[in-house]
Parts: C-alpha cells; sequence; structure tokens
C-alpha cells in the first residue's frame, strides 16, 4: 500500500473517529475475532500491516454508525503457540446491521483482506455467541463466546479491560472448562453489582479470554480489593495462570501497535453514571369515592435532588408510562423542592412522559424507588412489572426503596428463592395510625402496615406524621412525605458505601 493511499485512511479513521464517539451505541451484537497471522510474515511485519487493517474495521462499521467499539487484544510475545497473534471483541448494533454491511462491496473486500494479514486455516471469529443469563448453558463449550452480562451497553463508556488465562498444568481440559464455568459465574455474582458492566468470555480448552467493562477504574479497583473480589481472583488461581491482564489504552485506527498491549479504537466517552429510578403510580381514583388521587409530588422530588446532588443519573417511570395523576393536594409550590423541579423545563418533563415499566431493564438501575400517594395502593402491589423490576434490582445487588404508600410495590415481592422480599426485614411505611387520621381507612383495599406485617417484615414507626427512615442492608423504606428526602439521602449512602 503506498504510503499517501495509509494516511488517507488514517486520517479518515481519525475523523470518523472524532465525530462519531460521542453518540451512545449501545451493543446489541457482537464479533470475537482470533487471527493468527500468515506464517509467511514475519512478527514486524504483522505489527506492520495491522494499523490499516484496523482502519478498514473503524471505516467500514462506524460509518453506517454500526460500531460500539473495537478492542483490539496483542498477546505479548511470550505466548504459547495456541494464542492467536491478535483478538478482537468488535461491538455492533444489532446482527442485522452487521449482515447487512458485510453484503456490501466494501464488506465483501474488508472480508477479502483479512487473508492478506491472517491464516485462513487457523483464524476465525467465534461460530456462535450466547447470552448466558438467559440460556444458562450446562456446559461450556470450548470455541464458543459468553455474553454474562446480557444487557446492551456502550462499550466505549466506562473503563474496559482483556484478560488471558492459561490452564494449568495437570488439570485436564475437561475439568478446566468445569471449574470455568463456576469461576465466571462467580465473577459475575460478586463484581456485577460493584460496577461490572460487560463481561463476555470466549472459553477454549487451554485458555480462556475475558473483555470486561466496568462503570470506571475507581469501581474495578474497589471491587477487586473487596472480599468478593479477592474471591474471584483465589478462585481464578486454581486452574489458570494469568498471560496478561491490560486495561484498553486509546489510539487512533492507523497508529503503530506493540504485543502486549490492549487498545480501544474509539474515543472513550467517560465514565458511566449510576442511575437510580423513581417509580410513581399510574392509578388516578380514590377507590369508589368519586375523587381523583395519585402520586404525591414531594415523594418524587426530595428524593430526586437528594440523589442527584449525590452524583445519580434519576430517571422516573410508572406503571403504564407517559404522564401520571398528581394528587393535587401535593401541589405545594410553596415547597422549595417541588418548585424548584417544576419550574425546570428538564426535570419537568421527566413526569409530563414517564417510561413504561415494561420498557425497564433491572441492569440499567443501581437502585430503584417507589414514591407514595394513595394510588400506589391500586396499581403497585400486583404488577408484574414493579415485582420483577423490584427483585431483579434487589438480587443484582442494588437498592430498593419505598417511602409512605410507596411500600405497597412490594407486598407481593418475592426473591428467586421463593420468599418474600419484606420476610424478616426491618421496614416501614404508612400507618395504620395515620390512615385513620386521614379518613381513609374504609377506602384503601388494604391497609399497608397490616400487610407488611403479614408478609413477615419487622414494622418500625414514628408518632403520626413524624420522619422515619429505617434501612436493612439494601432495602431503605419511610414512613411518610416527611421521610421522603431522608429516603434520597439514605439510598444514596447505601450505594455508595457497597461501592
Amino acid at each position: 500500500m503506498k504510503s499517501s493511499n495509509l494516511k488517507g485512511l488514517v486520517l479518515a479513521g481519525a475523523m470518523l473517529i472524532g465525530t462519531y464517539a460521542q453518540a451512545e451505541v449501545p451493543a446489541e451484537y457482537f464479533r470475537v475475532w482470533e487471527g493468527f497471522k500468515r506464517p509467511d510474515l514475519s512478527q514486524q511485519k504483522f505489527l506492520r500491516e495491522l494499523p490499516s487493517f484496523m482502519v478498514d474495521t473503524v471505516k467500514l462499521y462506524g460509518g453506517q454508525r454500526a460500531l460500539g467499539n473495537y478492542i483490539v487484544v496483542m498477546p505479548p510475545e511470550n505466548k504459547p503457540s495456541f494464542i492467536p497473534d491478535e483478538l478482537a471483541l468488535v461491538t455492533l448494533t444489532s446482527e442485522v446491521d452487521y449482515r447487512k454491511i458485510r453484503e456490501t462491496p466494501e464488506g465483501r473486500a474488508y472480508s477479502a483482506k483479512h487473508w492478506d494479514v491472517f491464516d485462513r486455516g487457523t483464524s476465525r471469529s467465534a461460530p456462535q455467541f450466547i447470552d448466558y443469563q438467559q440460556t444458562r448453558p450446562p456446559v461450556l463449550m470450548n470455541g464458543l463466546a459468553y455474553d454474562m452480562v446480557g444487557t446492551p451497553i456502550d462499550w466505549a463508556m466506562g473503563y474496559s479491560l482483556v484478560y488471558i488465562g492459561l490452564r494449568k498444568d495437570g488439570i485436564s481440559s475437561t475439568d478446566f472448562l468445569k471449574h470455568l464455568q463456576t469461576h465466571i459465574e462467580l465473577a459475575h455474582h460478586h463484581m456485577n453489582p460493584q460496577g461490572l458492566r460487560g463481561y463476555i468470555v470466549t472459553a477454549h480448552e487451554n485458555y480462556v479470554v475475558a473483555y470486561l467493562n466496568w462503570t470506571s477504574k475507581e469501581a474495578h479497583d474497589r471491587a477487586l480489593a473487596s472480599s468478593g473480589g479477592q474471591a474471584v481472583l483465589a478462585d481464578a488461581g486454581e486452574i489458570m495462570n494469568p498471560l496478561m491482564y491490560q486495561e484498553a489504552v486509546q489510539v487512533t485506527a492507523g497508529a503503530a501497535v506493540e504485543t502486549g498491549k490492549v487498545y480501544s479504537t474509539i474515543n472513550n466517552k467517560g465514565d458511566v453514571t449510576m442511575k437510580a429510578l423513581i417509580v410513581v403510580t399510574s392509578h388516578g381514583q380514590l377507590g369508589s369515592t368519586g375523587k381523583k388521587t395519585g402520586y404525591y409530588l414531594p415523594e418524587v422530588t426530595h428524593p430526586f435532588f437528594e440523589l442527584k446532588e449525590a452524583g445519580f443519573q434519576v430517571d422516573i417511570a410508572s406503571p403504564i408510562g407517559g404522564k401520571p395523576p398528581l394528587d393535587e393536594r401535593s401541589r405545594d409550590l410553596s415547597d422549595e423542592k417541588n418548585r424548584k423541579f417544576l419550574q425546570n423545563p428538564t426535570y419537568a418533563k421527566l413526569l409530563e412522559n414517564t417510561i413504561p415499566l415494561a420498557q425497564v431493564r433491572t441492569t440499567d438501575y443501581a437502585a430503584i424507588l417507589f414514591a407514595g400517594g394513595h394510588g400506589t395502593m391500586w396499581d403497585f402491589p400486583n404488577s408484574p412489572d414493579v415485582q420483577r423490576l423490584a427483585s431483579g434490582i434487589y438480587e443484582q445487588g442494588g437498592v430498593v426503596a419505598a417511602v409512605c404508600h410507596g411500600p405497597a410495590a412490594l407486598v407481593n415481592v418475592r426473591l428467586s428463592n421463593g420468599k418474600h422480599l419484606l420476610a424478616g426485614k426491618r421496614v416501614t411505611g404508612f400507618t395504620n395510625s395515620e390512615e385513620e387520621a386521614a379518613e381513609l381507612t374504609q377506602v384503601m383495599p388494604f391497609l399497608l402496615e397490616t400487610q407488611m406485617i403479614e408478609r413477615g417484615a419487622r414494622f418500625e414507626k414514628a408518632d403520626l406524621w413524624q420522619p422515619k427512615v429505617v434501612t436493612d442492608e439494601r432495602l431503605v423504606t419511610g414512613q411518610n412525605p416527611a421521610s421522603a428526602a431522608g429516603v434520597g439521602t439514605e439510598v444514596a449512602r447505601v450505594l455508595k458505601a457497597a461501592q
């Protein structure tokens, strides 16, 4: 290739990356490449040829807005011969986009160009990509790739690393794959709640390659130093020796590469902000009274600002989405936080067009907070999406919170072991005495305090209308509207402590 042509490719790749990288590109599809250089290429020539191939990859997929990231792994020179000379993870918007691009003339030319650099007989893409959480395979298969998290993320955000581990002498291939499966499940169990967003594993009978993406380097470092992280490292040491564990460094496609490095060809978009979800009711009728009800505004605005000020991104959802009904008695504009929220167009829009719960993924959020208002007593308890999100976020290590009548969301939530989430937990919520004082005891479909106790909760309460917040590990509850800010503060504290 002429130097002028190569220079043009490099500049085109750099320009493309600069303009494209800021858009968020959650990856629904992956390609994992394992390339062995052609035998007739020297190592030096292979390293010289590879950058132009990287440019072509970024141009082909990035030019169609299909590329999330292209992570290139160059194993160290002292690697065993069965380890590829180059590995890559290509994260893409969808398999449909990938197939369309590969069928274009440019896509076919790109496919053919592989063999200018790589050995046709030994190089390959993983033949199958498996969503581990959905399929729960009984065994790991040699040569297959597994997505251990299963949630689409943008791999150009956060902090990415690659691990290559070699099977220890004296361990059979069968035992290695068997233990490897329990190991990656252990790693997912301990690390996902601490900020591991992406975890893609390619299993082989002699080695494993793991691509990992964290919310931040700080989250990674804390997780490895934790007791769970130390357990994961100790378990890995029983079956494999590390060949490399390297963070992905930024490189412009076309720049020189060297062995023992991992490269990210898309500009990093920064650390991932932890997200919390506030859920409000979609029910606006107060039983058979003919009166209106809905969500209680300060039970949204007060925790909202506590979470925002603690650095969290906050979204708002409701069972059916759209504009939820507001209990107009709570529209108190003398309340500073109510006024500040409603007068901010960006914030106010969150309540004008709430996210339907059916569209919410548990893995998108570190915490879920169910705001109160009498409407919750009708649509929260039996909502499958409320139960799915509360149990899912709790079991992935997140925080579940509720205030006032919001704990109505929790009365029918069961965990994967079949037990009620509330069983044995210290909690609070709108009390029977407060319901009586509001003269609504006979209107309610059930009494919240009574129902929570029947589910095995250890109910605590303060005097009428006094603030009361109870935390039991990762379950945070507040008694009444006066407790709303305290619930937000406590959710932020528990999440920060977990980090």
